[in-house]
């Protein structure tokens, strides 16, 4: 984990929390424009895989890849207009914006600061991720994976991805299943933007419990992370009452007493492996040290005593090496028999250390070749030669250990050599129809 960050960070401005009048007639104009999971998945499709017959989807990577990338080419209705801008990241004439959206609607998003403007044009400084939840849509503002000058690249907010989204998948399961009983609180560690805390309290919005006894307190060692996380707070029209915002270096600053106990944890911690030869460092969101499991160790040596007893769950994404023994490894991160661990992970997506170090040392511009970056990571004292990585859901409850803990591999039949256009990534398994399936049998 990152050792330090300054107190006062240059900012790109965050819009306003506190109007929430405001904030609910922006929020109610997307989802009036059609501004869903269903339909942006859709628009997308129709550039990047209009022949994919693979089952309902969400590319969220693809959204990323894709900013100035010019997909939008025309701009005629309010879908179009917010998809362009908060999706795209294009920037658009002030002009075309305000008599799409209509002239109040574009002061309110001007205003309040979801929009800048530039000479005779605007853009926004942050995306907007629709995530489907129950019959409702959560509306996730975040930076984009590309920041403007004002701020340091590794003080970004998360943008929402794969791994943003299994998460919220097993999530469902668990609200779904039969034992999962009411839930009175929560924590979202390393929460960034705050998607899966949210999209838990909707969860059980979506299942009629009243959450006025629920509490959710969102964890974070970026103060930025919690300022936007409490900003979609507001704009997902939640009580700021029944959140809290914590600034902690994982579990170093959150209350322990044992009335602080959760129903369930949920975490997307930083888990990339990183050499240490490589000087530039990642964003503090992503940074998981050599092996990627620094602070996955730091999180589950304190998992089981935060969790209330018999009834409480963990549930994390993240990267672990060495995916045959994974099992063995939480089991040693977590210093206990105690505690039932369930792992599900993607056959086609595990990649040897060399795969591993050639992607991610692309897509992150270092310096070090790849070959040096293998070797840099293929060594961790906790389980020595690293050969593989994966990324993986975990699911661990509070509970003792028994026979139906287990390892789960799941085959999602996919072509890995197939190339997409505009840099898209390849659909992800554990979204589609027939991986959801699979998690709500092994991981309940």
């Amino acid at each position: 984990m990152a050792s330090f960050l300054p107190q006062h960070l240059p900012d790109i401005p965050l819009p306003d929390p506190t109007s929430t009048s405001s904030l609910r007639t922006i929020h109610d104009f997307f989802l009036s424009s059609f501004y869903t999971q269903e339909k942006c998945t859709q628009l997308l499709d129709s550039y990047v895989r209009p022949t994919r017959n693979w089952g309902k989807g969400w590319d969220g990577n693809s959204f990323c890849n894709h900013q100035e990338k010019h997909v939008v080419e025309w701009n005629r209705t309010p879908f179009q207009v917010l998809t362009a801008l908060f999706l795209f990241g294009e920037e658009l004439s002030k002009d075309i914006c305000a008599s799409v959206l209509s002239p109040s609607i574009f002061e309110l998003l001007v205003s309040h600061k979801f929009l800048k403007r530039k000479y005779v044009s605007c853009y926004s400084s942050h995306q907007i991720f629709p995530v489907t939840v129950g019959s409702r849509t959560a509306l996730i503002l975040t930076d984009w994976p590309f920041l403007d000058e004002s701020l340091p690249s590794q003080f970004a907010v998360m943008p929402v991805g794969y791994d943003s989204l299994e998460l919220t998948v097993i999530s469902e399961v668990n609200v779904s299943s039969s034992n999962a009983g009411e839930c009175s609180s929560i924590c979202d560690m390393c929460c960034g933007s705050g998607i899966q805390g949210i999209h838990y309290l909707l969860q059980l919005v979506s299942t009629n419990q009243n959450l006025s006894s629920v509490k959710c307190k969102f964890v974070d060692y970026n103060p930025r992370a919690l300022s936007l996380c409490e900003f979609n707070v507001a704009f997902n029209g939640l009580s700021s009452a029944s959140c809290s915002f914590v600034k902690s270096d994982c579990w170093s600053d959150v209350d322990a007493s044992a009335d602080s106990k959760f129903d369930v944890i949920l975490c997307n911690p930083p888990f990339v492996a990183i050499p240490e030869s490589e000087e530039e460092r990642l964003h503090y969101y992503a940074d998981g040290g050599v092996d990627g499991n620094n602070a996955i160790k730091e999180i589950f040596k304190e998992v089981l005593p935060r969790l209330k007893p018999l009834t409480g769950v963990m549930l994390m994404v993240t990267e672990l090496p060495n995916v045959s023994t994974s099992t063995s490894q939480v089991r040693r991160f977590l210093a206990s028999e105690e505690g039932k661990i369930k792992i599900a992970y993607v056959k086609e997506d595990v990649e040897t250390i060399e795969e591993y170090s050639a992607v991610r040392n692309d897509e992150m511009g270092f310096k070090t070749d790849a070959k040096k970056y293998a070797k840099g990571i293929n060594k961790s004292e906790d389980i020595g030669v690293i050969i593989d990585r994966a990324l993986v859901l975990i699911r661990v409850e509070n509970v003792n250990s028994d026979d139906d803990e287990g390892l789960f591999e799941f085959s999602s039949g996919q072509d890995e050599d197939v190339e997409y256009e505009f840099g898209a990534d390849e659909p992800d398994a554990f979204i589609g129809d027939a991986g959801r399936s699979f998690l709500a049998e092994v991981m309940k």
